[in-house]
């Protein structure tokens, strides 16, 4: 069977940007995610090791992305795909990322989507 799990506002802070003020500090970002993933053997095991243990996904994705800078959303995104489609079971992912208020006058927030499907 295939299931999908999604994690919806993930929050944290990292420096993300190409002009200098947004350089020197780090910003709001909202991370929402969703795996489709093969879960044949935990539908048989009914155990936490045989899943796609969704918690520590989300663990790890804000711990390295909190240790890394980007000047680009997309390439954010990318990273945070990266980190998904390494585990094996992982068949295909979708990630937004929320940068908070970067255009204050006008919007609450700018995102980028991008998915991945495994070969």
């Amino acid at each position: 069977m295939l299931a999908t799990a999604t994690v919806k506002n993930i929050r944290c802070r990292t420096i993300v940007g190409a002009y200098d003020w947004e350089r020197n500090v780090t910003q709001d970002i909202i991370i929402n995610f969703s795996v489709e993933y093969d879960a044949t053997n935990v539908i048989n095991s009914d155990n936490l090791d045989d899943t796609l243990n969704y918690c520590e996904l989300a663990e790890e994705i804000v711990e390295k992305v909190e240790k890394t800078e980007f000047f680009i959303l997309e390439k954010l995104v990318s990273f945070i795909l990266d980190i998904i489609m390494s585990r094996p079971n992982a068949i295909q992912a979708t990630v937004e990322v929320d940068k908070v208020a970067p255009l204050r006058r006008f919007a609450d927030s700018v995102s980028i989507k991008g998915s991945r499907k495994r070969k």
